[in-house]
């Protein structure tokens, strides 16, 4: 069984929630791992596509890259 005890629920949820204002306040575009970054400007590689509707259409979805959320310790 993997079901986590009540603190680790409320930090996971706490870490989910910080993640996810880090992704809107970016733009989306620039944590995905389907980005394609060049003259200082980061897009979506499928053309006519940008971060809130790539969640809700087929095809090449939002991606989160580890490597782009910032950590705060």
């Amino acid at each position: 069984m993997d079901a986590m005890t009540r603190p680790e629920t409320y930090a996971a949820r706490g870490q989910a929630r910080t993640v996810r204002q880090q992704v809107y306040a970016r733009g989306g575009c620039a944590m995905c791992v389907h980005r394609l970054e060049g003259w200082g400007l980061t897009a979506c590689e499928t053309l006519g596509r940008t971060f809130p509707r790539c969640i809700h259409t087929p095809g090449a979805q939002f991606e989160l890259d580890q490597s782009t959320v910032e950590r705060r310790e």
